[in-house]
């Protein structure tokens, strides 16, 4: 190897393991507050579809703490949420699982199960794509149905 590609590759790796160890530090700090985190996504969830069929069903409105979460939302798989999706899919409903606008539709290949179709909603996909392609290297995202 020439001296040139030498200094080229170590100053590429030293690039690299500094952007690697930054990523690793915010991730570590992100994590400190994990379950805390985790449960302000859950509750500004429930609040904002409180008002679906979905919500209004389990009481979203009423859960204002992990034990009440658990009390009134049951264990679900996706056969409990397959009519829901359905009728969203092919009937057009909205308001059902939730308020957010639907960007895509996914067929699973149903590794666990049978085959079913799932959703993302614009947050989901605004965070899928920046992850994906950084920088804003993706291309635009198909919003049509499956």
């Amino acid at each position: 190897m020439k001296i040139k590609e030498k200094i080229m590759n170590a100053t590429v790796m030293g690039v690299m393991k500094k952007k690697g160890q930054k990523a690793i530090e915010e991730l570590d700090a992100k994590s400190e507050n994990a379950i805390q985190e985790s449960e302000e996504l859950l509750f500004r969830l429930m609040k904002d579809n409180e008002n679906t069929e979905y919500g209004k069903k389990y009481h979203f409105s009423r859960v204002k703490t992990i034990g009440d979460y658990k009390k009134e939302v049951p264990f679900s798989t996706y056969d409990d949420y397959a009519p829901y999706i359905e009728r969203m899919i092919y009937k057009g409903e909205e308001n059902l699982l939730t308020t957010y606008p639907i960007r895509h539709y996914a067929l699973s290949s149903g590794s666990v199960g049978l085959p079913g179709r799932g959703f993302m909603y614009w947050r989901q996909s605004r965070c899928f794509w920046k992850t994906a392609f950084p920088k804003g290297r993706f291309p635009q995202p198909l919003l049509s149905l499956i």
